[in-house]
């Protein structure tokens, strides 16, 4: 996890660091203190500008893609010497399921 200082989170998400120190007083950005100097989880701060996003009228969040695997995988294909019944190199030798 990456933290950046008042100076560098100021001039992250553009403001400047007196606004910066009032967000943190009033308890609105992701902070925290350390040995007497405010950290900022650089992560955290992005999570905490696109909570804030503002949209125009009509438009919505698009849904994240679907998560598709299975066999259409190319990753998930059969070595061309398996898939003649060769099993020479083959580390399962007598077992080989690539019949």
């Amino acid at each position: 996890m990456e933290f950046l200082t008042t100076s560098e989170a100021a001039a992250y998400v553009r403001l400047g660091e007196r606004k910066l120190y009032e967000l943190v007083t009033s308890g609105a950005i992701p902070c925290s203190k350390v040995a007497g100097k405010w950290l900022f989880p650089r992560h955290e701060l992005d999570l905490w500008v696109l909570s804030g996003l503002a949209r125009p009228a009509g438009m919505i969040a698009a849904d994240p893609p679907p998560i598709v695997g299975g066999s259409q995988d190319d990753t998930r294909r059969r070595a061309p010497a398996a898939r003649r019944g060769d099993r020479r190199g083959c580390p399962l030798s007598q077992r080989c399921h690539f019949q």
